[in-house]
């Protein structure tokens, strides 16, 4: 069984502001990237939260309930944000495992790093001086290829 790739435009309106129903893996993204950002409503709003979002907020945006929102934020795996060596964007490491999480690239597809293991030395650095490591990555779809 195949699985729906994530739209990840529609996932970036929703950090934006959008109100769109989701699939459950864009929703996890989408807490993903505002995990850094959101409040809880006992937090009162100030000039220097101004560009936070509210938990009912982005409830309302994803068209789920406020106590799932926080579910979905509590289930991430703690992970560290980087830039991507290979499309340049921030991307997330799972502590657990060391994987890249999903994360698009600046054209909106999902980026080749997804779901691999990050690299470590001059190949993190300069992944394209090391082209026999994609020999060994799974093989890619015709729509991510093109």
């Amino acid at each position: 069984m195949s699985r729906r790739p994530i739209d990840w435009l529609a996932v970036h309106w929703v950090c934006q502001g959008t109100y769109m129903a989701l699939t459950p893996a864009e929703k996890r993204m989408v807490v993903r990237r505002l995990e850094h950002r959101m409040f809880d409503r006992a937090e009162c709003w100030t000039m220097s939260n101004a560009g936070n979002v509210t938990v009912s907020q982005l409830a309302d945006r994803l068209r789920m309930s406020e106590r799932s929102v926080q579910r979905m934020r509590d289930q991430l795996p703690k992970a560290t944000e980087r830039v991507c060596p290979s499309c340049y964007q921030r991307m997330w490491i799972r502590h657990l495992d060391g994987v890249i999480e999903e994360h698009p690239t600046s054209l909106n597809r999902s980026c080749r790093m997804s779901g691999r293991e990050m690299l470590t030395g001059l190949a993190a650095i300069r992944p394209e001086l090391y082209p026999w490591i994609d020999a060994f990555a799974p093989e890619m779809d015709e729509e991510t290829a093109s």
